[in-house]
């Protein structure tokens, strides 16, 4: 007989009058045969379907309401447990009637006759354990046995479902004792044996053939660009341009070490990357940049070098004491001969000086650390915009408009102008790498100038900017050390 299960109403005119159907009517169940269920329809007052449920809603004349249901002659309206098994059941059957079923065999006396009355040793015909000892079990050759502790290999004995769960459970990860060994391949592990080694050298190795015999989970040296590699080691090194690339932003301790000179002098830059910084004396000094003034002067060819500037500014001072005036242009500017280099106004440039700004970057490196170099610097103007340039000594000084922004904004009234340049002529790394090294939320000056009165800046807002010389605002000078 089928069963129909109802989805809307061209399913009910499609049920056959052999279909069944239980009706409940609220406190009755009871089945139907569909031609059965049809003849009370004269007496319904409304029908509806509910497609989810899939049954039908039968209201009747006298207010009775009913629901019919799909029934399936192959399931229980009720599910029956047996209280103990029985035979030809089809009932599930009660746990607790199992165990006492079990006890009832295992005492019997049909049992005892069968093993024998005699108290032999476990494992043995006649062997009857007693009511306290453990292996009250029957073993595959019909003796009675104790059961294994533990699951054994060969073993034909049986073993409790509490010593199965135990074993299980003691299964836990323990690095030191039990991941040892080789996992092979089909069981998720890569079917290597780590000793002795876990690299495979690329200087000798064609890239083709790196992962065919024996796959490795590290490799070392340098694979060759003919075998498909980069021919370098970067590890090590990778000169100025390679870290000039990453911005890290790690800590390289409180101190300016040895080794860090001499891996900066040779040019390798190993462990130093740009965002890297030393704290000393309380100042932040950033890595700016690598080798932004290599091979640069007029005399003397710089060597290897780094670009450091504090994270913060060190000082407020005035571009121009007293007065809105910048013909002097930066050279010979107060903020450069008084804040910088702790001079008195109208001196002559000293870079030597161990005073001021200066002397305190000379005190964090050491004297020999802190470069002096030559630089191009504007020499004559007229109205403010530079006419001329000439070489100067340098050491600690203010950053251009360039090596913050990548380009002129207000120099020269906006208009740029190449003596403002000179070999400050790219924007440092770490403007690259990190524009928000420039924002700071404080004001801080440049060494570029706008116009007579005015010379330019980086914003407390993070914008491009110039304003009266005589006003005061922040110092960031740039170092190179090596």
């Amino acid at each position: 007989m089928a069963v129909k299960y109802i989805s809307d109403l061209t399913a009910v005119n499609a049920l056959s009058e052999t279909d069944v159907f239980v009706i409940d009517d609220g406190s009755n169940n009871f089945k139907i045969t569909w031609n059965a269920l049809k003849a009370l329809l004269g007496s319904v007052a409304t029908f509806s379907v509910d497609n989810t449920a899939g049954t039908i809603s039968l209201t009747l004349t006298n207010g009775t309401t009913l629901t019919v249901t799909p029934h399936d002659p192959d399931k229980q309206d009720k599910l029956t447990f047996d209280a103990t098994p029985t035979a030809g059941s089809n009932n599930p059957v009660k746990s607790g009637g199992i165990k006492t079923e079990l006890d009832k065999k295992l005492n019997s006396e049909d049992y005892k006759q069968y093993t024998g009355a005699s108290g032999s040793q476990s494992g043995t015909p006649g062997y009857v354990p007693g009511p306290t000892e453990e292996g009250r079990y029957l073993g595959s050759e019909g003796v009675w046995q104790k059961p294994d502790a533990t699951p054994t290999e060969d073993s034909t004995a049986l073993i409790t479902s509490a010593a199965v769960f135990e074993a299980l459970n003691d299964l836990t990860l323990d690095a030191a004792t039990k991941l040892t060994g080789v996992l092979p391949v089909g069981n998720g592990g890569s079917g290597l044996n780590a000793s002795p080694s876990l690299l495979v050298d690329l200087a000798a190795t064609a890239a083709a053939n790196v992962m065919q015999t024996a796959p490795r989970p590290g490799v070392t040296g340098i694979l060759g660009r003919a075998n498909g590699g980069l021919g370098h080691d970067f590890s090590a090194a990778g000169g100025a341009g390679f870290h000039n690339s990453i911005y890290r932003g790690k800590s390289l301790g409180t101190s300016f070490t040895t080794a860090q000179s001499d891996a900066i002098k040779n040019g390798t830059f190993t462990d130093m990357f740009v965002g890297d910084y030393w704290t000393i004396n309380g100042v932040k000094y950033v890595i700016a940049d690598f080798d932004p003034y290599y091979r640069c002067g007029d005399n003397i060819s710089l060597g290897h070098h780094i670009a450091v500037i504090p994270a913060s500014n060190m000082i407020s001072a005035a571009w121009n004491v007293g007065s809105n005036d910048t013909s002097k242009m930066y050279v010979k500017s107060d903020i450069r001969i008084v804040t910088i280099q702790g001079g008195t106004s109208g001196d002559n440039p000293n870079v030597d000086s161990t005073s001021g700004v200066q002397g305190t970057i000379i005190s964090a490196f050491g004297s020999s650390h802190v470069l002096k170099y030559r630089a191009l610097y504007p020499s004559a103007q007229s109205s403010g915009k530079a006419t001329s340039w000439a070489w100067a000594d340098a050491r600690v000084e203010l950053l251009n408009e360039v090596e913050v922004y990548g380009t002129q904004a207000w120099t020269a009234g906006g208009n740029g102008n190449g003596y403002e340049i000179g070999i400050n002529k790219r924007q440092l790394a770490i403007f690259h790498l990190d524009p928000t090294f420039a924002n700071i939320r404080a004001t801080w000056w440049l060494r570029s100038v706008y116009s007579a009165p005015n010379a330019c800046l980086v914003y407390y807002s993070g914008y491009a900017i110039s304003t009266s010389a005589s006003s005061s605002h922040g110092v960031r000078p740039l170092s190179l050390i090596a």
